[in-house]
């Protein structure tokens, strides 16, 4: 019983730890190429 118990708990826990992963993999994803364009954009209009 102990053992399905650790089981599920080791499984939820990795299920949470591959999910803020993945989240924090989208949001530097996501904020990286933001980040890129704007500077492009800033130096193309001061240039």
């Amino acid at each position: 019983m102990s053992d399905t118990y650790t089981r599920v708990l080791i499984g939820a826990f990795a299920a949470a730890v591959m999910t803020v992963v993945a989240m924090a993999g989208t949001m530097v994803a996501a904020s990286q190429p933001v980040a890129f364009g704007q500077g492009l954009s800033q130096s193309s209009q001061g240039s």
